[in-house]
């Protein structure tokens, strides 16, 4: 909050909502975005279909390898099962499906 400000405007414009940090403010409204997603289609590997709510996944991965994300922000996406690390989560997928189709189990659908 600017110092400029009086303690009674402060408090005029806290009761009316006003937000004062505007990217914690973005942030939380892309976690919003990706909790739907999540809820929607059960995972949170959002397609670049979704342009603008990827663009922030992608994002925030990068500034999680770059110990740029806050711990409440990492602490939130590991509540709807964020992929840290996509390679390893492909690699994994991939498994997994070799593994089915090894046991031919293919053949029981």
């Amino acid at each position: 909050k600017p110092s400029y400000v009086s303690e009674d405007r402060i408090a005029e414009l806290n009761e009316i909502g006003f937000v004062w940090d505007t990217y914690a403010k973005k942030w939380e409204d892309q976690y919003f975005m990706l909790t739907s997603f999540y809820k929607e289609n059960g995972h949170t590997m959002v397609p670049f279909t979704e342009k603008k709510l990827a663009r922030w996944v992608y994002q925030q991965r990068s500034n999680y390898r770059a110990s740029k994300i806050q711990e409440y922000q990492k602490s939130l996406l590991d509540q709807v099962d964020f992929v840290w690390n996509v390679t390893k989560y492909w690699e994994d997928y991939n498994l997994a499906r070799q593994k089915f189709n090894d046991e031919d189990n293919w053949k029981r659908l």
